[in-house]
């Protein structure tokens, strides 16, 4: 290396969205290492949820924040030297890589060989033999608060914003009045509807009932009434099925497929064709051959069709139907022992590329059009209703259900009037009392409540400064904060109960359905049982404390729903109860969860 090598620092982050904070640390990240060596790395990955911000949406607000636009790089995999590289055509043996990250992906970075800690004063290897990480400071406000993304998102959040919410927004975010109008609808939380078409099963994402904070006790007793009496089927149920998951159109009379919300935009203008989803997946085999196999015999039925229904059913773009593939070389957590394009919903979108709605009428033709197609429809087949029978014992399983409900209310004494956000709520109310009396500290009962309901749901327009500045208590305040690190986990830890109640009924309502999508179900259930024997052996023997506890959780919850003797050859049911969609699944969720235990972890 020469005596004056290459100085490259790039600080990475999902910048959603970018902030006064950043701004603070690529400042001193540019005192530090010269402002011509400093850049800023961002992907144009977005979604709904947590990501709504595109590149160029990132690339504008960093601007207005006084970051030049050729300071942003967009990157496809941080932390990549080789990608960094492509990009500035440096010399590896001439230059040194240095990643400014945060404390989590610091530790990640650690545990290689390739990423040292950077060290003031130390000899520094050129990139062909080493990366450095450095991790970046908190930047703090005037008001000595750690500036984050969250509070601002929260205020992107809200139903209205008031003239303190743009005056907060600009000062931390450089933006003004009408920029942050424009910001706004992309952090919308996603809304019930939008959530239930925006996945694969019957109704798209769909929670289990003991996920719902919203659903009332009394909605839970009848349910689980007409779960065991069999009139559960006199709504929309159908089987959930395990594949992965696809959207598709006919676009100037030719199939189009896509798998996110940029793929959909603008009626569909990046999103594939077969040979794309060849070309995309080409280094996975399996799924490669599964969605091109899959997509042609699609292409095969739709392009049965005339013009003019094609042209009636999608909209050239406009309208897309969501299937899932199911093949035979690609199984999932169910081996379903043959090929299947399973249709789901027929969902309109928008220029933007949101799911907006669901089109039944057309949806309801397609199905049509393609079951009386029958045998030349082959493998693309539409939803069939799933009709369960009444349970053999309907009083006294109706009793046990029941009661266990009763059982679960009275832990915070509530009324079937009230839903399972009340539930949490109260038993936040005695936790964030106690923590007062321990202090000796009397807290206004409105203060308890808004802390309550953003434990209970998640509902963090109460931000964390704010609680701290009501508290007027720093050692309360302190107690406050870690109850919010861990109210995600609890809230799941105290529900568990409710949780274990709906999945051990919905192992006795899968009981009693008879017409699974499975072509052999004994060999399905046997290389199921096989593929679990084998995970519980393969974490035994790695001795991996985290993976261990993982898999103890998901055991005792098979345990509690009746064993495996329980196991059913399908993924569950979905059905639509006042107006929302749901799941029960039965064994299958401590199942995949169980199956899941050490194959998704960062590389």
């Amino acid at each position: 290396m020469s005596n004056n090598p290459k100085l490259i620092v790039v600080f990475y982050g999902r910048f959603q969205p970018p902030h006064q904070g950043h701004v603070g640390v690529y400042n001193h990240l540019a005192s530090k290492f010269g402002k011509n060596n400093v850049y800023i790395g961002t992907s144009n990955k977005t979604d709904k949820e947590k990501s709504p911000l595109t590149f160029q949406w990132k690339q504008k607000i960093f601007r207005t924040l006084g970051i030049p636009a050729n300071r942003l790089i967009q990157t496809k995999r941080n932390y990549s030297v080789e990608e960094m590289q492509q990009h500035f055509r440096f010399d590896p043996e001439n230059t040194i890589f240095i990643a400014a990250v945060g404390e989590k992906d610091g530790q990640r970075l650690s545990s290689g060989k390739y990423y040292l800690p950077y060290k003031k004063g130390g000899d520094l290897a050129p990139a062909i033999e080493h990366a450095y990480y450095y991790a970046v400071p908190n930047i703090k406000s005037k008001g000595g608060e750690v500036l984050n993304a969250t509070a601002i998102r929260n205020i992107l959040r809200k139903d209205e914003l008031s003239s303190k919410d743009y005056g907060y927004l600009k000062a931390n975010m450089g933006v003004t009045r009408a920029m942050a109008d424009n910001l706004k609808p992309l952090f919308e939380r996603v809304n019930r509807r939008t959530q239930l078409i925006s996945e694969g099963g019957a109704g798209g994402h769909m929670s289990h009932p003991y996920e719902d904070t919203s659903i009332t006790f009394a909605e839970m007793q009848n349910m689980i009434v007409a779960a065991l009496d069999g009139s559960l089927s006199k709504t929309e149920v159908t089987e959930k099925v395990d594949g992965q998951n696809l959207f598709a159109s006919i676009i100037n009379g030719k199939l189009r497929l896509a798998r996110n919300k940029t793929q959909l935009k603008s009626k569909g203008s990046s999103s594939m064709t077969i040979e794309d989803i060849a070309k995309k997946w080409s280094d996975i085999p399996m799924i490669k051959d599964a969605f091109t196999a899959g997509a042609k015999e699609l292409e095969k039925v739709l392009l049965q069709f005339s013009k003019d229904e094609l042209n009636e059913i999608f909209e050239n773009g406009k309208n897309w139907i969501n299937i899932e593939v199911i093949w035979h070389i690609n199984p999932n957590v169910l081996d379903y022992d043959q090929d299947v394009i399973m249709l789901h919903n027929l969902v309109v979108v928008d220029e933007n590329g949101n799911k907006t709605d669901i089109n039944a009428p057309l949806q309801k033709k397609l199905f049509s059009k393609v079951r009386s197609m029958k045998s030349s429809a082959g493998k693309v087949k539409a939803p069939e209703m799933v009709k369960i029978k009444p349970h053999n014992d309907f009083a006294s399983a109706t009793s046990k259900y029941i009661g266990m409900l009763k059982s679960f209310m009275g832990k915070q004494k509530v009324g079937m009037s009230d839903n399972l956000g009340e539930w949490l709520k109260r038993y936040w109310t005695k936790e964030i009392h106690k923590a007062a009396k321990s202090l000796g500290v009397e807290l206004d009962g409105v203060i308890v409540d808004k802390i309550a309901k953003r434990f209970a749901l998640g509902e963090k327009s109460y931000t964390l400064p704010s609680i701290r500045k009501d508290l007027e208590n720093a050692s309360l305040f302190t107690k406050v904060k870690e109850m919010d690190k861990s109210s995600v986990s609890v809230n799941k830890r105290e529900t568990e109960p409710l949780e274990i109640l709906f999945l051990k009924l919905g192992a006795d309502i899968l009981g009693n359905v008879d017409n699974f999508l499975t072509a052999n179900p004994d060999k399905t259930l046997d290389k199921l049982q096989k593929d679990i024997r084998a995970q519980i052996s393969k974490i035994s023997s790695s001795k991996n404390i985290e993976d261990l506890e993982k898999m103890r959780v998901q055991l005792r919850k098979i345990q509690s729903i009746g064993g495996l003797e329980k196991i059913v050859p399908s993924e569950g049911i979905v059905f639509k109860w006042n107006g929302k969609t749901y799941k029960l699944t039965g064994l299958y969720a401590p199942i995949n969860q169980l199956l899941g235990v050490g194959r998704f972890k960062r590389r």
